[in-house]
């Protein structure tokens, strides 16, 4: 007799009979399954071959519009330790535009990697001259799309950092900061229609 599982009986191991099922009754399921699933599958394989390409216009208009999204994650989310992260992901999206794409949509994408990199030296440094708080206040407008505000208050901080009590203004983290706020007050004013736009993708 063949024989299968050991089981325990009045403290003396027995050998089970081998079951003689066939396979259907065994893993009928399993084969009924996925032998039912196959027109199902065919069909889904079918329709995503069915979808077209996103148009180079679209993807280029996608990938625009996620950055605005980061970038402004970015201006209020957890302050990065360095922008190197930031400008890998704008680099590899640069690198993702369509070759059709125009040379305002590139210098859009372009503005916003020197802008993300601006804005996380000016989160890091404004602790240290004691501008966090204006910092704060000119990135949550940009965060919102208040470009206009944001650049009001770019310019305040500018006048503040130029004349800081007990510093002069010609400092090395001041002169920094300051090259910070004109770099992103001059992203503003070339780009308003897109830092002002919604950042859908």
């Amino acid at each position: 007799m063949a024989t299968g599982d050991l089981y325990r009986d009045g403290g003396h191991f027995r050998a089970a009979p081998l079951t003689r099922e066939p396979n259907e009754l065994r893993h009928g399921p399993i084969l009924q399954h996925g032998a039912g699933d196959r027109p199902r599958l065919r069909r889904r394989g079918a329709s995503f071959r069915l979808l077209p390409p996103l148009s180079p216009g679209l993807r280029t208009r996608r990938l625009l519009a996620l950055t605005l999204r980061d970038l402004r994650r970015l201006a209020t989310g957890p302050v990065p330790q360095t922008a190197d992260r930031w400008e890998r992901l704008v680099y590899g999206r640069l690198s993702a535009l369509p070759d059709d794409a125009g040379p305002s949509q590139r210098a859009e994408l372009v503005a916003a990697l020197s802008m993300g990199t601006e804005m996380v030296h000016l989160r890091r440094t404004g602790p240290t001259l004691d501008v966090g708080a204006d910092v704060d206040g000119v990135l949550d407008a940009f965060a919102h799309g208040e470009s206009a505000i944001a650049t009001a208050r770019l310019e305040q901080l500018d006048r503040r950092l130029a004349s800081r009590p007990g510093a002069p203004p010609g400092t090395p983290f001041a002169l920094r900061a300051r090259a910070s706020v004109l770099a992103i007050v001059e992203a503003l004013a070339q780009h308003p229609s897109y830092f002002a736009g919604g950042g859908r993708a």
